[in-house]
C-alpha cells in the first residue's frame, strides 16, 4: 500500500465516522423546543447535518476534478485525449446552442418568472445538447457493431 492510499483510506474513514455520528445524532438526538411529538419533528442537528452534506459536495467536487488532474500531469497523453473529448463536448454544446430557441412561450394562466428569452435559450440548449449526445451514442453503437459485422 502506497503512502497517499493509506492517507486517502484515513480520510475516508474518518469522513465516514463523521457522517455516522451525524446520522445517528439525526435519528436519536433531541428535537428542536416545540416540534417534540409533532408531525412537523425536526431534529436539533438538522442545520449541522445540512453544512456537513455541502461539506462532502464540495470535498466530491474537488476529488472528482482534482485527481483526474493530478493523473493528467503524471500521464501527458491521458491529458491530450480528455482535452479531445472536453473539446468535442464543447463543440455539442455550442451547435446545441446555435439551435436552441428562446422564443418567449405563449402558456394561459402562467404567471412564472421563467418565461423569458435566456432561460429559454438555456433549457433548449440542455434538451438539444441531450438529443445530440444521444443521437451521436447510437450512432457509435451502430457503427461498432457494423465494424464488428466487416472485420468477420
Amino acid at each position: 500500500m502506497t503512502k497517499l492510499s493509506f492517507i486517502l483510506r484515513i480520510v475516508l474513514i474518518v469522513l465516514m465516522a463523521v457522517s455516522g455520528i451525524f446520522i445517528i445524532l439525526f435519528y436519536f438526538g433531541s428535537a428542536v423546543q416545540g416540534t417534540e411529538g409533532t408531525e412537523f419533528y425536526e431534529p436539533t442537528i438538522t442545520e449541522g447535518m445540512l453544512k456537513w452534506t455541502y461539506i462532502l459536495f464540495f470535498v466530491a467536487i474537488a476529488a472528482a476534478v482534482g485527481f483526474p488532474l493530478a493523473y493528467s500531469i503524471n500521464n501527458p497523453e491521458s491529458a491530450k485525449k480528455t482535452g479531445l473529448a472536453i473539446l468535442f463536448l464543447g463543440v455539442v454544446v455550442l451547435v446545441a446552442y446555435l439551435l436552441a430557441d428562446n422564443t418567449v412561450l405563449t402558456i394561459p394562466g402562467y404567471k412564472g418568472e421563467d418565461n423569458v428569452p435566456q432561460t429559454l435559450k438555456w433549457a433548449g440548449t440542455g434538451l438539444l445538447t441531450m438529443y445530440l449526445l444521444l443521437g451521436i451514442a447510437i450512432l457509435t453503437i451502430i457503427g461498432t457493431e457494423v465494424a464488428k459485422i466487416i472485420k468477420r
